[in-house]
């Protein structure tokens, strides 16, 4: 509440590393989510499609999220692409696990085609909220290493810089 009252937050993406329909409260949370930043502040929530169904998606429609999915199991993906179609959440698909792929800052064994470009979270000041509140400097970031301060601080007693995984990105710290 704090940023959105500050003027801060223009929006809200629920993303990052890992799967977010996969957390127990995860409907819960966007319902609360929602509720602070209010109806007009875009509420953008990222998934592979494993467990966007219909269901998901009809209980999703009430908050009025954009949703993105991302075709790293193309299997699965495809009938949750439809399923947000059929509900009107559909905002589209990334298709970069095939066409601009990466290793997650080395943290998997995975071919790599991403170009080098600055990293965005750097360059434009982007925190990462973790489910337990901590802040952190990448969205890479699974196990919190890079915090730097919890939603509950204050903004500007935050201070984002790069840190470890940054050394082992395909994405460059900006100068």
């Amino acid at each position: 509440g704090f940023y959105v009252r500050q003027g801060t937050q223009t929006e809200l993406s629920l993303t990052g590393i890992g799967e977010s329909l996969m957390h127990p409260r995860f409907f819960e949370a966007v319902a609360a989510a929602r509720a602070v930043i209010g109806p007009q502040r875009p509420l953008i929530i990222t998934t592979n499609g494993i467990l966007l169904n219909d269901a998901a998606c009809q209980t999703l429609k009430e908050f009025s999220p954009q949703v993105f999915i991302s075709l790293h199991r193309p299997e699965k993906a495809g009938p949750a692409v439809e399923a947000a179609k059929r509900a009107g959440i559909f905002s589209g698909a990334n298709p970069a696990p095939s066409i601009s792929a990466f290793d997650w800052a080395g943290q998997v064994k995975w071919f790599v085609s991403a170009p080098r470009v600055p990293c965005d979270y750097l360059r434009q000041g982007w925190g990462v909220v973790l489910v337990d509140g901590r802040v952190t400097t990448c969205c890479l970031d699974a196990t919190g290493g890079g915090s730097f301060g919890t939603v509950w601080d204050k903004p500007e007693s935050l201070r984002m810089s790069p840190w470890k995984l940054c050394e082992s990105c395909h994405m460059e710290v900006p100068t």
